[in-house]
């Protein structure tokens, strides 16, 4: 977009592996945000995550929004 905002998406896709080799679809997560440069030190994060979980007995989802700081000290 511009060389201050930055965005981005992602894919998470979890499998749980038992110790008997049994190996299941757990969860995914997809998410997706901006980073926005303030400057050459200081970014802001704005991101969405989007849960869910399977084969448990109540399928679930969570929602997150969340805001991030980052001060670099280089």
């Amino acid at each position: 977009m511009s060389k201050w905002i930055d965005p981005y998406v992602y894919c998470e896709p979890r499998f749980q592996i038992y110790q008997s080799g049994l190996i299941l679809y757990d969860r995914f997560r997809v998410g997706g945000g901006f980073h926005i440069k303030l400057n050459y030190q200081n970014q802001i994060d704005l991101y969405f995550l989007l849960q869910s979980r399977f084969n448990n007995d109540i399928a679930n989802r969570i929602y997150v929004l969340g805001i991030n700081y980052n001060l670099n000290f280089y």
